[in-house]
């Protein structure tokens, strides 16, 4: 019981250093990254960025389509992977994910330019934070399936709205939501691991209420000036086609692509990517 009392009490003493050092300080996490791909004279450089409930592992095989000479990175966003999984209140925000973008970025140093940033689902958010925030950092981003959602009721259509009510309903029963959700994924509809406990469980709902229900990213995009592509799948049961449609009519930086596809990235978008950023690589270098 002495032993059980004093963990605790050193958890909570690092839990209140945490808090204190990252949302009163405002110092960024570093967020875990892996190399895909290291040349020695790299053109450019590609980011991977996962989705919610996943990690770096889910660009492995996305990143042996790249072509090119180019450095490979994939992070694991907070809350997720081996990256920290912060406790309080706003730390998985698109603000907070983006600005531990930044300090990851920092850390890699002398980052060969220009720098390519390919996100998923909630990655792709994170990547629309970041362009807006950081504008000198990425020259190009590539959104796959973003759920960007309206801000107003009275904007949103039916499918929207179901969707707002789900996610709500996650967020408040965690227990009948995890039995919900492994279901899913045993159905293999979205292509992440099965969700083992609660514990595991509680930061995918922050992330889910911070990132993608509390999200501002339709404004963001409508001002973004970072160019940006946009691919999103004819049968994604959770992106709003008509609002990635509107973002490609109201910003000129914006051009969108509709595939035949679910949420999950597929071969033919990533070869997609890849031949854009070749084609930017060399007039770079021309």
């Amino acid at each position: 019981v002495v032993v059980f009392f004093l963990l605790q009490k050193c958890y909570n003493i690092k839990s209140m250093f945490d808090e204190f050092l990252h949302k009163n300080l405002r110092v960024p996490y570093r967020l875990n990254f892996e190399t895909f791909r290291k040349v020695k004279n790299p053109r450019a450089v590609v980011i991977f960025l996962h989705g919610i409930a996943s990690s770096r592992e889910s660009w492995r095989t996305a990143s042996g389509l790249i072509d090119g000479n180019v450095n490979i990175y994939a992070v694991d966003l907070l809350g997720h992977g081996n990256s920290p999984k912060p406790s309080w209140g706003g730390a998985q925000s698109l603000e907070a994910q983006a600005r531990a973008l930044g300090r990851t970025m920092i850390h890699l140093k002398k980052m060969k330019k220009p720098v390519f940033l390919v996100g998923h689902s909630m990655g792709s958010l994170i990547s629309a934070e970041f362009a807006q925030k950081y504008p000198r950092l990425a020259d190009k981003i590539f959104l796959i399936s973003p759920p960007i959602y309206s801000k107003e009721d009275e904007e949103s259509g039916i499918q929207e709205k179901i969707l707002q009510k789900g996610y709500e309903a996650i967020i408040k029963n965690p227990e009948k939501s995890l039995d919900f959700i492994n279901g899913v994924i045993q159905t293999g509809a979205v292509k992440v691991e099965k969700i083992e406990n609660q514990e595991q469980f509680r930061p995918i709902r922050r992330a889910l209420k911070e990132a993608i229900v509390q999200q501002n990213t339709f404004e963001t995009l409508s001002k973004i000036q970072t160019p940006t592509q946009i691919f999103y799948g004819a049968f994604d049961p959770v992106v709003i086609g008509r609002n990635i449609r509107k973002l490609g009519r109201i910003n000129p930086q914006i051009s969108t692509s509709r595939v035949l596809a679910s949420h999950d990235p597929t071969a033919e978008i990533i070869k997609r990517i890849s031949k854009t950023i070749n084609n930017s690589t060399k007039e770079e270098n021309v």
